[in-house]
């Protein structure tokens, strides 16, 4: 079962006395220039405003001066006032979902990608079971040099694959990094006992047919 973490953003506003004031004119001048297809909804304005800035002080930022540049408060009444705090909210709740989907959609990725490389992992394991079965057997039946070093480079070659892949992969919740941390522990000690067992091919085939079955033998004193 996949372990989905949404993360929730919150947006906040700090203030600072005594300090100079603050140049908004690189974000009230895009948020200016607000293009029509973009100010006919609050979604429309909340995706305007993700695809222009970046940090959250400079989204709040570009929510004030877009609010106070289009609503009109109603002094008498004091009702635009909370229509204002309305959209406000509105736009900051959009702008946390669309910061939510895209970790959504990057653990997704990362998720299809470990997938694969627990394919290729079993995949690697189980063509070391069958080395390590055929080496117990003194490798009998016999075969060629090729075949004995192709049954162990395709394992060793599958778990380096998937020891680089697990290095790099993106995004994950804590629960599945915890899960990856475990399959690194097992497949660093897969990887090092198929190093071994292809040190011992290359001794192996580099051997006379009489050294060869000797390897096979540890001497006790």
């Amino acid at each position: 079962m996949k372990s989905i973490g949404l993360f929730y953003a919150l947006l906040y506003v700090s203030f600072s006395f005594g300090q100079a004031k603050a140049d908004y004119s690189r974000i009230d001048g895009p948020i200016s220039k607000i293009p029509t297809s973009a100010n006919v909804s609050t979604a429309a304005i909340a995706n305007y405003i993700q695809s222009k800035f970046t940090t959250p002080d400079d989204r709040i930022r570009a929510v004030f001066y877009w609010t106070t540049a289009n609503i009109s408060y109603d002094v008498a009444n004091k009702i635009s006032l909370l229509q204002d705090q309305l959209l406000e909210d509105r736009i900051a709740e959009v702008l946390s979902y669309n910061d939510r989907r895209i970790n959504y959609v990057q653990e997704e990725r990362s998720l299809e990608q470990l997938n694969l490389i627990l394919k290729k992992y079993n995949e690697g394991v189980a063509e070391l079971n069958q080395f390590i079965a055929f080496k117990n057997r003194q490798f009998k039946p016999l075969k060629n040099d090729n075949v004995i070093k192709n049954m162990i480079l395709s394992p060793y070659d599958k778990l380096l694959w998937c020891q680089k892949l697990l290095g790099n992969l993106g995004q994950l919740s804590d629960a599945n990094r915890q899960s990856v941390n475990g399959l690194q522990q097992s497949l660093n000690a897969a990887l090092q006992m198929t190093i071994e067992h292809k040190n011992f091919v290359y001794q192996y085939v580099s051997k006379s047919p009489t050294s060869r079955e000797k390897m096979f033998y540890k001497r006790v004193y």
